[in-house]
């Protein structure tokens, strides 16, 4: 585990999240890691050190603020966004000229976007949003998962795992 992944999980944000995904009876892995009081736990008991929660802000995409208002664009305010669920977003005005990601990373100051308010963003985006493990825990945390009883994909790659090693 990197020592940046260790502070953070220290820290009284990590701990706040614990508390709410425990409340919402979060899991992973079909029911086989989940949050209690005091962490990850597996379904077999055995706590879980190598992976760790984070927010919905942290697996959301980056977007403008402008106004008050994040900037989302209309195309993302869907349930089925790959990096977060921000169908909810839909239900706020949609403004013209909004800045939105283009080509090779240049904005399209004519893009459409759902112009939401930062304190509605900030209160979803400090929710849990899912567990995480860095890239060299992966073999360790599915390792685990299989010990549970969790069927891993044969793939000589081993699971399709995204930058910080969740699972896509």
């Amino acid at each position: 585990m990197r020592n940046d992944t260790r502070e953070y999980m220290q820290s009284q944000q990590y701990r706040n999240l614990i508390a709410a995904a425990s409340a919402d009876e979060m899991t992973n892995f079909g029911g086989r890691l989940r949050v209690d009081a005091n962490g990850l736990v597996w379904s077999d008991g055995t706590r879980e050190t190598a992976a760790y929660l984070v927010s919905r802000g942290w697996m959301a995409p980056s977007y403008r603020i402008s106004g008050g208002c994040v900037q989302v664009p209309v195309a993302d305010c869907t349930d089925q966004h790959p990096s977060a669920d921000l169908g909810w977003c839909a239900r706020y005005p949609v403004q013209r000229g909004g800045f939105v990601e283009g080509p090779r990373g240049r904005h399209n100051s004519r893009g459409r976007v759902r112009l939401v308010p930062l304190a509605d963003w900030d209160a979803w985006a400090a929710a849990p949003g899912g567990i995480m493990w860095d890239r060299e825990d992966e073999a360790d945390v599915y390792a685990r998962a299989a010990a549970c009883g969790l069927a891993l994909p044969p793939s000589a790659e081993g699971p399709r795992t995204g930058p910080s090693g969740h699972l896509l």
